[in-house]
């Protein structure tokens, strides 16, 4: 009985056990499927949300890309005018055609120079003529129409603009009469960047619609790195006008438009202004019943700052969702109940998070791919196999097709220049090898034309086995043949400034210590005169003084070869022919030149008239011809001379020295060359520099004082030479059609007398010696001489004694108060005032103007005894 009690009692508790469990198993079952459904439905979620950014990214990225792109059309028009200078309205035109081609967001380029009130009428004539017969500068009036614009200091006119057609309003109308744009046009031009404007209406479109406008400001040759200098080296503004809509659709085009929304806002101003909305095609009654992902990125456009909104549809959510979470929920449950639910769930569970966890991570590697596609063209290249893959960009931008190209690598290794091969081919394997991140290399492509262009070849090995070897890459080339030509251009022109800077720099120093010098020779040269005037004939001493008086002659006239380097000496302008320079300097110079120098002269028909200096012009002659003799070394050779007349146009003069600065048109020529060692690259850098020589011992200034004395006859030199080769030079010279007068700036020198006057002078000179010399010849002459150190101090000592004073000797160069000032105080005081100027240079503007009133001289320092007093007496009698 206990046996069966036991039985009963204990049946409930194993059934209750077996429920329990069931209760148990059922519970775990129920929770591991519910468990296992929102882990399936946070994975699908996480994959959505992954992809969305990912998606999101592309798109950014190709906006972004889109839109630099696009500037750079706007960059392009700048860097082609930088490179060719003067642009002629036919190649502008021509140019911008072609980058509106390639950019379809540009609706239009335009250039907008800065004109200022004075150079109005010469602009609207030149403007006329260059095919606008109607040009004038214009602003719109408070109804709206066009009228001429009111005087302003400065005009920022539409000069030219393409395309032409649908814009010919525009072309005179002054930019920077409306506040908005003049606010855009200033701060780009303080800044140096391009300036993005904020949104305006494009009227000119079929159907309206929102766009802005790029300004890029650009400068002259001077230095421009502050505001300061910006403002004053401002030349004009490349303006381009860009269509929103078509910069996102361009952008966006490879996309699926049924996933993904996007909203483009400008938020500048604080405030959400709508450029652009491109909607996906599905009705918005659903987009309100799914809740989708949204996301807000940032994006720099110049100056401006938008976000870009996007936004996922249904279908984009729909497409990445599945049944996969409900169906395990519903398995789960019925495997529960049969008992072996939880193990099955676990398997699909187990299978479900792999499949995400690779989905995952193939979608990390489309991002990569992606992101390292989006480019002018792209390639892949399976490594394992050889083969490889290039986009229809790359194929077309070389001038290829797709039957040309092989699907091998060898092919496209073919068309690198051989040049840059091996240091492709380097920069490959080091990429492959894992040493480098990514492959990045410049390199020239072979077209199928023959003619190379310039690539910039990205990209990544994306896939590797366990050992590391690459098994495949993926990349991108860039066409950047344009940014190459400027960036060559720019250097050449970087060059050429420092060469000029150079040159510029040694003629203010040569003219510099040649005026300094100038003054320490009237102390010289004046004390000897002094001296030799009071010594005795049989004076043992007198032959010293000459020396002293003949060495000192010599000096004065080197400091006139540093003059003339500096562009600084005086000049006698007369109407010359070249012929004749040639000839005179040719009899003077046979017997000096290298007697084994074969000496040939070529004259052409038409007379090589200049307007200069015949001394200085003789001087050239005479150093190209001495300069081609040393060339020979003392070996057999030939030395020929040619003169004649020739064009020279702008791209021509560009090319030599000073060229750049002179215009376009006739110019009389005389060219040396010789049959000698010619020059290296480091020589012709530096043939032009102050005593410098080749050879053992130099000539003095040489070459030096004949790029003076061109750049002071507003000429230019051609040079050409190469080592073993020989060297012509070639001087170019403003042909002078009309007959040009004679105009001395020395004066004959008066016979030495005994003339003596009783009077006052003045001297005012800040250098001391020169002041003490100046005294002695006065007195000398019966002069009570009184004396100033400087401007300033001369004007307080002439109010003072102006009824005694009979002249003024004034130096032209002084601290505090120069010549020019001192001597118009000094007329005010008295109109009638005779002055007498001194300086090392030639005469200014200012003191010709004041020469020109009368009761005035000029004599150029240094100076003997008789020419000073042949000066003064002249304008003391006169």
């Amino acid at each position: 009985m206990k046996s069966d009690h036991t039985t009963m009692e204990s049946t409930p508790r194993w059934v209750r056990w077996r429920w329990g469990l069931c209760v148990a198993m059922g519970s775990i079952g129920v929770l591991a499927s519910a468990w296992t459904s929102s882990q399936l439905q946070e994975l699908e979620s996480r994959a959505l949300a992954a992809s969305f950014r990912l998606d999101v990214a592309e798109r950014q990225f190709a906006l972004e890309r889109a839109l630099d792109e696009s500037k750079g059309a706007l960059h392009a028009a700048a860097g082609f005018r930088a490179a060719t200078g003067e642009v002629t309205d036919r190649q502008f035109s021509t140019f911008v055609a072609r980058l509106l081609e390639r950019h379809p967001a540009v609706q239009a380029i335009g250039w907008d120079p800065v004109v200022r009130q004075a150079d109005r009428r010469r602009h609207e004539m030149d403007a006329r003529r260059a095919g606008h017969p109607e040009y004038r500068i214009t602003e719109r009036a408070a109804q709206g129409e066009m009228v001429s614009a009111a005087e302003r200091a400065e005009y920022v006119p539409v000069r030219m603009i393409e395309p032409l057609a649908g814009n010919e309003s525009a072309i005179g109308f002054d930019v920077a009469s409306e506040t908005s744009r003049l606010a855009a046009l200033e701060r780009a031009r303080d800044t140096g960047a391009l300036v993005i404007s904020e949104p305006i209406t494009l009227v000119q479109e079929k159907e309206r619609q929102v766009g802005f406008l790029g300004i890029l400001p650009q400068y002259g040759a001077t230095e421009h790195s502050t505001p300061e200098q910006r403002r004053r080296s401002i030349r004009g503004y490349h303006v381009g006008v860009f269509r929103v809509r078509a910069l996102v659709d361009s952008a966006l085009e490879p996309f699926d438009r049924a996933g993904v929304d996007l909203r483009v806002y400008d938020v500048s101003a604080g405030d959400r202004q709508l450029l652009q909305e491109r909607l996906a095609d599905s009705s918005s009654d659903e987009r309100v019943r799914v809740e989708a992902p949204t996301r807000s990125v940032a994006v720099q456009a110049g100056s401006r700052r938008w976000e870009l909104e996007f936004s996922a549809t249904p279908a984009y959510v729909r497409g990445h969702r599945s049944a996969t979470p409900v169906a395990a929920l519903i398995v789960g449950l019925i495997i529960t109940a049969l008992g072996t639910a939880y193990l099955a769930l676990f398997q699909r569970a187990f299978v479900a998070r792999e499949q995400s966890k690779l989905e995952l991570e193939a979608a990390a590697e489309r991002l990569h791919l992606t992101v390292d596609a989006v480019a002018d063209g792209a390639w892949d290249w399976n490594i394992a196999t050889d083969e490889i893959h290039v986009s229809d960009t790359s194929l077309t931008g070389l001038g290829y097709s797709r039957a040309d190209a092989e699907g091998v690598v060898d092919f496209w290794t073919s068309l690198i220049h051989p040049e840059d091969l091996p240091r492709v081919l380097i920069a490959l394997q080091e990429h492959l090898d894992g040493h480098t991140s990514v492959y990045e290399c410049e390199n020239r492509l072979r077209t199928k034309s023959g003619e190379y262009r310039w690539n910039l070849d990205r990209g990544r090995v994306v896939k590797r086995a366990e050992d590391g070897t690459a098994l495949r890459m993926v990349g991108t080339d860039t066409d950047i043949t344009l940014r190459k030509l400027a960036e060559q251009e720019r250097s050449t022109l970087e060059e050429r400034m420092r060469h000029s800077q150079k040159l510029e720099s040694l003629g203010v120093l040569a003219g510099g210590i040649a005026h300094d010098f100038n003054n320490l020779l009237v102390g010289v040269l004046g004390s000897a005169d002094v001296a030799l005037r009071e010594m005795p004939e049989d004076s043992p001493g007198r032959q010293h003084v000459e020396r002293i008086k003949t060495s000192g002659a010599r000096a004065a006239e080197l400091t006139s070869q540093m003059l003339a380097y500096a562009g600084a000496g005086r000049m006698r302008v007369e109407r010359l022919d070249l012929r004749a320079v040639v000839d005179e300097m040719s009899a003077l110079l046979s017997a000096s030149i290298s007697k084994k120098a074969e000496f040939r002269r070529e004259i052409g028909d038409e007379e090589p008239l200049v307007a200069g200096d015949a001394t200085r012009l003789r001087q050239v002659v005479m150093n190209l011809i001495t300069n081609a003799s040393d060339a020979l070394d003392g070996k057999s050779g030939t030395i020929d001379v040619r003169t004649g007349v020739q064009y020279a146009a702008t791209e021509y003069l560009r090319t030599l020295e000073f060229g750049a600065e002179r215009p376009p048109g006739a110019y009389s020529f005389v060219e040396v060359s010789d049959s000698g060692v010619g020059m290296t690259d480091e020589v012709r850098r530096r043939m032009f520099d102050p005593f410098f020589s080749t050879k053992f011992q130099g000539r003095g200034l040489g070459l030096a004082a004949v790029l003076g004395i061109v750049s002071s006859h507003n000429g230019a030199i051609d040079i050409t030479s190469a080592p073993g080769a020989g060297t012509s030079i070639r001087v170019l010279l403003p042909f002078a059609a009309r007959s040009i007068e004679a105009r001395a700036t020395t004066s004959e020198r008066a016979p030495v007398s005994r003339w003596q006057h009783d009077g006052v002078a003045l001297i005012i000179d800040d250098e001391s010696g020169v002041r003490e010399v100046v005294q002695s010849l006065l007195e000398a002459c019966g002069f009570r001489v009184l004396t100033a150190v400087d401007g300033v101090d001369g004007v307080t000592t002439f109010r003072e004694h102006a009824d005694d004073i009979d002249l003024v000797v004034l130096d032209v160069a002084m601290p505090r108060r120069d010549g020019a000032e001192t001597c118009r105080e000094i007329r005010a005081i008295c109109p009638t005032a005779r002055v007498l100027f001194s300086s090392g240079f030639d005469e200014t503007e200012s003191i010709n103007a004041l020469i020109d009133g009368g009761h005035t001289g000029f004599i150029h320092k240094p100076y003997l005894a008789n020419d000073f007093i042949a000066q003064v007496r002249a304008l003391v009698e006169s």
